[in-house]
């Protein structure tokens, strides 16, 4: 079968490893569509701005220009992981942001994977 996984992807890459392998070992075909918002790969803050976390409601306040940087540099490392990891189990995986529909992305997907078949 097909496993479609549609996420932002924010958790332990190692747990989300061990899933995918267990998928793989059952000889599924995993297919993942990494869903960002383009803030989250820009990171736009240049002042003081207030963080909060959407599950936790911790709130947290930074300043931009001295975090800038360091978090780039995490969030460049974390895709390239997950790129890389899924590589290896040859899992498709493509970066989609939140300006366009999530299904949109989908079906174009689809459309053209039907087309190389």
């Amino acid at each position: 079968g097909m496993i479609v996984l549609i996420s932002d992807l924010w958790g332990d890459i190692d747990e989300l490893i061990k899933g995918l392998k267990h998928f793989i070992y059952d000889g599924h075909e995993v297919i993942i569509f990494h869903v960002l918002d383009p803030v989250e790969t820009a990171f736009p803050y240049d002042q003081i701005t207030r963080f909060v976390d959407l599950e936790t409601k911790k709130e947290v306040s930074l300043d931009g220009r001295i975090y800038k940087a360091k978090y780039l540099e995490k969030v460049k490392a974390h895709l390239k992981t997950l790129k890389e990891e899924c590589n290896k189990m040859n899992i498709d995986y493509k970066v989609l942001t939140t300006e366009a529909p999530v299904e949109t992305a989908l079906f174009s997907y689809l459309a053209k994977r039907k087309e190389l078949m």
